[in-house]
């Protein structure tokens, strides 16, 4: 599971983006991005990334139920 956040956000600070694994079953990788916490709308990095992650989703074969 990815978990995105801004490196300058003082809403939710990078240190806490690692607390989604307390609530996940898979593993959480952090990315972060230049920008507070509104860094998706003025980041063309996060929107590059973003059609990159749906590229690889549609490439992907399903998962199961059981694999989440």
């Amino acid at each position: 599971m990815q978990v995105v956040g801004g490196d300058g956000d003082f809403r939710v600070p990078v240190a806490r983006m690692g607390a989604w694994q307390q609530v996940c079953k898979r593993t959480v990788t952090p990315k972060t991005f230049a920008g507070g916490h509104f860094y998706l709308f003025s980041n063309p990095d996060f929107v590059a990334w973003l059609e990159q992650c749906g590229r690889e989703l549609i490439a992907a074969p399903p998962l199961s139920v059981t694999a989440l």
